[in-house]
């Protein structure tokens, strides 16, 4: 049958052209190389603070 034939090649096509989006490298990550500061709350009187965020992954010594 030309047209089971047909759709077999077809379907074959598509598996063979979508296999380079089946295995991609993951997308490249930013890496923190510092502290940041994430947030910053400033309150009545004296009550300020700040919220610091490693990133780095190791121990930083404040």
């Amino acid at each position: 049958m030309p047209g089971k034939r047909f759709l077999v090649r077809l379907l074959l096509l598509i598996a063979l052209l979508s296999l380079p989006f089946l295995f991609s490298p993951a997308p490249a990550r930013a890496v923190a190389t510092s502290l940041f500061i994430s947030e910053y709350i400033e309150g009545s009187s004296n009550n300020k603070a700040i919220e610091i965020y490693n990133g780095t992954g190791t121990a930083v010594d404040l």
